[in-house]
This record gives C-alpha cells, structure tokens and sequence, in this order.
C-alpha cells in the first residue's frame, strides 16, 4: 500500500464476494485490511454495478463458479454491503467516461464491466481500486491515473 493511504476507496466486485463468504481461502485476507483502511479515516465506497454483479454471482450455481445463494439470502447480503460500504450514486456522467475508456484501454467481453467501476471511480475522483484482479484492472489505472491496489499488498 502506498505510504499514506487513499483517502477514498472504490471495492471491486471479487472483494464483496470473499467480505460476505465467510467460507473463502480469501475471506480474511479480505476482511483484515478493509479494517485497517476503515481506521486510516478512509472512505470505502461502493457501487451500483458491484451490486448487479454480486447478484450475478452469488444467484448463480455453485458448479458454475457462484455462491449458489437463493434470491433471499442475496438479497440480505445486498443490504448488508449496502449498510457496510458507502454507496456512489448513477450518474449521466458515467457513461460517456465509460465509453470513452473502454475504447482507450479497447475493452472486450466481460472486462467491460470492469471498465465500468474504473469509470465510475474516476467520475468520483475515487484514489484506489481495491481488487484481487490487480493485473488486470492496471490498464485502468494508467487511463484514469487511479492506483489498484490488491488486498494483499496492504
């Protein structure tokens, strides 16, 4: 982690998964320096797309990589994450940063979701990106000049 740290921070969609699963290898290496950031006075925001994604993930079976989690109990962990984390509203603002940005970094696929919460952070004028997808949220840092950081390096 940088010296001092960033004072707002933006939470990838994987940190909310491993914050909420207590069961995750990763769970703690999550949960632990989300707590140290916390006490540093930094704000830890959220988004609207984190929370679609999460639904995704946590809805989907198991065996195809989600959480396997019924409709109602992904609901609860929704207002979970929504009382833990502070949340960064939709704006018009986002979607031409977003457009802009995934033709800079030439995002395909599924990284276009990721190109949105790097767009969203940058509308905000987010400092950090936490995410274990550190590698390949770095593109957006370069275009955004927002640092990644990975929970591990904190």
């Amino acid at each position: 982690m940088p010296s001092n740290p960033p004072r707002t921070l933006l939470l990838d969609t994987n940190i909310l998964l491993r914050f909420v699963s207590q069961n995750d290898p990763l769970h703690q290496t999550t949960v632990d320096p989300l707590a140290k950031i916390a006490s540093q006075s930094s704000s830890i925001f959220i988004c609207p797309q984190n929370l679609v994604e999460f639904r995704q993930v946590a809805t989907r079976a198991s065996e195809a990589n989600g959480l396997g989690l019924d409709s109602a109990k992904t609901a609860q962990l929704m207002t979970i994450l929504e009382g833990e984390f502070m949340m960064i509203a939709e704006t018009p603002a986002i979607y031409p940063a977003w457009r802009k940005l995934v033709e800079t970094v030439q995002a395909s696929g599924r990284a276009n979701f990721d190109t949105r919460i790097a767009a969203v952070g940058q509308i905000n004028n987010i400092e950090a990106i936490l995410t274990y997808e550190e590698a390949s949220f770095a593109k957006y840092g370069t275009a955004t000049g927002i640092t990644i950081l990975n929970p591990k390096s904190i």
